[in-house]
């Protein structure tokens, strides 16, 4: 569904901050074709000074633009935020697991690894910008874990990003079943 269909909504925004440009102009045309306006800065104070005017759903940033790590850049971004609820999506080359659990510490709501396919980053966006209480769970293709989650939220989204950023294409939801079911074991 497209969602330039939605006439009763306000577009939403994404800002998204790296280094490279080149590397998102894929995935910017095809947010631009769902109805998503998209900012783009390569310097973090601008970034700063964006997000201070405008509100924007989603932040999509590479943790290397504010030179200062995932801590202090997703602390300002917070701070400095008009939308208070904004989400934020760390794009790394540094895919070791410490990074990827300073990130979802630091208050990421996704990590995402370099180089990613454009096809799976975009599906990852649109899940973190769609409400949250009108995902149709009958669009999994896997059946409902029965172990109990007694496992830490934040390890278990470091071996979910861990283990998605290495899957093949079209095999998404079969690592998430994999990852899934060995909670509780």
């Amino acid at each position: 569904m497209n969602r330039n269909d939605k006439s009763d909504k306000q577009v939403q925004k994404i800002l998204i901050g790296d280094l490279a440009e080149a590397k998102f102009s894929v995935l910017i045309s095809w947010l631009k074709k769902e109805g998503i306006a998209v900012d783009f800065f390569n310097q973090f104070e601008m970034l700063l000074e964006k997000v201070k005017e405008e509100s924007y759903e989603l932040c999509l940033i590479n943790w290397l633009l504010g030179g200062t790590g995932p801590f202090e850049i997703i602390r300002k971004i917070r701070e400095n935020s008009k939308n208070t609820q904004i989400k934020i999506v760390v794009v790394t080359r540094q895919v070791q697991k410490i990074n990827i659990q300073n990130a979802i510490k630091a208050g990421a709501q996704d990590f995402v690894a370099e180089p990613f396919e454009n096809e799976l980053l975009l599906k990852r966006l649109l899940y973190h910008l769609a409400p949250q209480d009108t995902i149709d769970a009958d669009a999994y293709e896997f059946n409902p874990i029965q172990a109990p989650l007694d496992v830490e939220p934040v390890n278990l989204m470091v071996e979910v990003c861990e283990h998605l950023s290495h899957a093949e294409r079209g095999t998404e939801s079969v690592v998430l079943h994999e990852v899934l079911s060995k909670v509780g074991q």
